[in-house]
């Protein structure tokens, strides 16, 4: 049915055309492109290209070399149509469950907000309590140092103090030579080896 509307308003334009106008050109007949037809009949674009390419549907190499024109009532020839899809209207049952199911889900998610607030002041009041701790305990530290200048905790360490001495430091003259600390001795291996053992 859809093909002879093409058909018969293809040639209702081409009468119009001869008659109001002589000189005019008939109007060319309405040529679907390979992806309109696949749209026209909902067939993929590759099931049209095989048919045109076996032969089984006669189609014209558009002029500028790129795709194809085929005639509406060939290809209806091969192919049906496809369905036109009627909107038809919803049931009224169906929007009232849309509706509840909506407003279940907004409620879900104002409860997932607020749950989500209340973790984020959670956070908040931790790293405050957090923030106040380390700044009393640089005061208590800064408060033990005053009182012992002496102690200074080590890199290593913090748990330790090293004590320092105030002794003048000695010149390379004044020296003292280590105590309990001999010459080194000879490796055995090297006097054994030149034989001066």
């Amino acid at each position: 049915m859809c093909s002879t509307i093409v058909v018969a308003s293809t040639i209702a334009a081409n009468r119009s055309a001869t008659n109001d106008n002589p000189y005019e050109q008939p109007a060319q007949p309405m040529k679907f492109s390979l992806g309109q037809a696949a749209k026209e009949t909902g067939l993929d674009k590759s099931t049209i290209s095989r048919a045109i390419k076996s032969g089984r549907l006669s189609a014209q190499r558009k002029d500028n070399g790129g795709g194809y024109e085929i005639d509406p009532a060939e290809l209806f020839r091969v192919f049906t149509p496809a369905p036109k899809a009627q909107a038809s209207p919803s049931p009224v049952g169906a929007s009232t469950d849309v509706l509840l199911e909506n407003r279940e889900l907004r409620i879900k998610l104002e409860a997932a907000e607020a749950h989500i607030r209340d973790k984020d002041e959670e956070v908040y009041d931790l790293r405050r309590r957090l923030d106040l701790e380390g700044e009393e305990r640089r005061k208590l530290t800064m408060m033990l140092l005053a009182h012992h200048p002496q102690e200074q905790p080590t890199g290593n360490d913090k748990s330790q103090s090293v004590t320092v001495d105030h002794q003048p430091a000695l010149q390379p003259s004044e020296q003292r030579p280590a105590t309990g600390a001999a010459t080194p001795k000879k490796s055995t291996v090297w006097a054994w080896l030149t034989g001066t053992r």
